[in-house]
């Protein structure tokens, strides 16, 4: 019978609660675009350095030969 106390006991959410917890979703969507472009900056700066990688190896290359 505890399950049917369950089902009646639905919670019900103050006009406080629901702000407070729509702005933690705003706050987390902010965070979550913060990241991602950092995420793409990371990903520039990366390609960057390989491609100057890339470049001196074949410098190097043909001062070997």
């Amino acid at each position: 019978m505890q399950y049917q106390s369950e089902i009646t006991d639905t919670k019900t959410w103050n006009e406080d609660e629901l702000r407070d917890l729509i702005l933690y979703a705003k706050e987390l969507q902010q965070e979550n675009e913060d990241l991602r472009a950092k995420i793409i900056a990371m990903d520039a700066y990366v390609k960057n350095g390989d491609a100057k990688i890339k470049q001196l190896t074949m410098i190097l290359k043909q001062f070997m030969l």
